[in-house]
C-alpha cells in the first residue's frame, strides 16, 4: 500500500478551513484546529469533506464539558443532530474499506 500524499492532507485542511471559517461549535475565528469525524485511519473517508469540521482548540481537544476528543459521544451526538446528511453520508460510507477489505481476503484464499 503507498504512502498518503502529504500535500493531500495540507490540501484537505486548507479546503475545510475555506469551507468552514471558524469554529462550527463556538464560531470563534482564531486557535482553529482540523477534526476527521470518522477516524483519520480509515482510508476511504480521510480526505472527503464529509469527514472533516473545523473547531477551535477547546472544542477539538481541551475542554473537558464538550469536546470533539474528551467527550466524543457528545460531540458525535451534536455533530448528528446539526448536520443529519453529512452524518447519514458517514455511517453509510465509514465501512467501505473494511468490506473491500474481506472481498480480497475472500478471493485470495480461492
Amino acid at each position: 500500500m503507498s504512502k498518503d500524499n502529504p500535500g493531500q492532507e495540507g490540501r484537505f485542511k486548507l479546503a475545510v478551513k475555506k469551507r468552514d471559517v471558524v469554529c462550527q461549535v463556538c464560531f470563534k475565528a482564531d486557535n482553529l484546529e482540523v477534526h476527521h469525524i470518522v477516524t483519520r485511519n480509515n482510508k476511504f473517508l480521510k480526505y472527503d469533506m464529509n469527514n472533516g469540521i473545523l473547531l477551535c482548540a477547546d472544542h477539538h481537544v481541551y475542554s473537558p464539558v464538550f469536546s470533539a476528543h474528551r467527550t466524543v459521544r457528545l460531540f458525535l451526538d451534536w455533530f448528528e443532530n446539526r448536520y443529519p446528511e453529512r452524518w447519514e453520508y458517514l455511517q453509510r460510507h465509514k465501512n467501505k474499506v473494511f468490506h473491500k477489505e474481506l472481498e480480497v481476503q475472500k478471493v485470495n484464499k480461492k
